[in-house]
């Protein structure tokens, strides 16, 4: 009996770990200029930030410069100062379970 329990066990954990994440979306989503928090660096689609100077990150709508910064907001822990913003990127982009969108900062 107690090998059937753990059989089971093991069996949900694989099916479970099998299963995909999808990137979800937020409802008030909003690409934005200005000091805002990020994620990770992502693809340039156009060029748009290396033609500028600049990086491409995946980034929300989320300011940086409220009180605790980035470090509650999940997935765009880094806080940057985007100064231009891919108007075809909406949701193009995925920092961890969140979409973003491609942003061009320092």
């Amino acid at each position: 009996m107690r090998s059937y329990i753990l059989f089971c066990c093991l069996a949900g954990l694989v099916a479970a770990r099998s299963l995909a994440v999808q990137p979800r979306d937020d409802l008030d989503f909003t690409a934005t200029t200005g000091p805002i928090c990020c994620g990770h660096g992502t693809q340039d689609p156009n060029n748009l930030c290396k033609n500028a100077g600049l990086f491409a990150y995946c980034c929300s709508s989320f300011a940086n410069n409220e009180e605790q910064g980035c470090d509650p907001v999940v997935d765009f822990h880094v806080g940057r100062d985007v100064k231009i913003v891919d108007s075809e990127s909406q949701r193009k982009c995925v920092s961890g379970t969140r979409v973003g969108f491609v942003g061009c900062a320092n």
